[in-house]
């Protein structure tokens, strides 16, 4: 028996037909996500953030960090190409208009989770952030590098936050 995958995230929606539509901001289109298609779509929504994995995986290697940039923004660029042409490969919605941002299924996840879970990610987001910091700062990193962490663990935080809040809530 198949279970059908989740999908939520940001612009994605459910069309009158119960469909998952993924809204290109780009394109002002909208894309029909089969059920086949879920785990591209989660994948390709990550992409940026694959790229900057990458780049500072690179970093440990103690590779010139120009050289570790460089190969993220490639990453990144490709990453880009191949979630194009993966669109062009979804059918498209011209005419699909973007419901308010209350019907979007950005917090879908949140009220889907369970209050351990919830709890468990908003401390591991918020350690997260914290040794982020305190490992760039123990370890004499360059400024740039500190403040690019710093935002990571501004990021990291209201992910933190996000789950506290759903935690809250239930």
């Amino acid at each position: 028996m198949a279970s059908n995958k989740v999908l939520s995230g940001h612009n994605i929606y459910r069309d009158d037909r119960n469909r998952y539509v993924l809204y290109d901001t780009f394109s002002k289109a909208g894309y029909v996500v089969n059920q086949s298609h879920v785990n591209q779509v989660k994948l390709y929504s990550n992409r940026y953030l694959v790229a900057i994995l990458i780049a500072v995986l690179i970093v440990l290697f103690d590779v010139n960090y120009l050289i570790c940039i460089g190969v993220g923004v490639v990453v990144a660029a490709v990453l880009e190409f191949k979630y194009r042409q993966f669109l062009n490969s979804l059918a498209k919605l011209p005419d699909f208009k973007k419901p308010d941002q209350s019907k979007s299924l950005a917090n879908a996840d949140m009220e889907n989770k369970d209050k351990g879970k919830c709890l468990l990610l908003f401390g591991l987001y918020l350690l997260f952030a914290i040794l982020l910091v305190y490992n760039g700062y123990i370890s004499h990193h360059p400024t740039y590098l500190l403040v690019l962490e710093v935002i990571v663990s501004v990021v990291s935080l209201v992910f933190a936050i996000r789950n506290l809040l759903a935690f809250l809530k239930k």
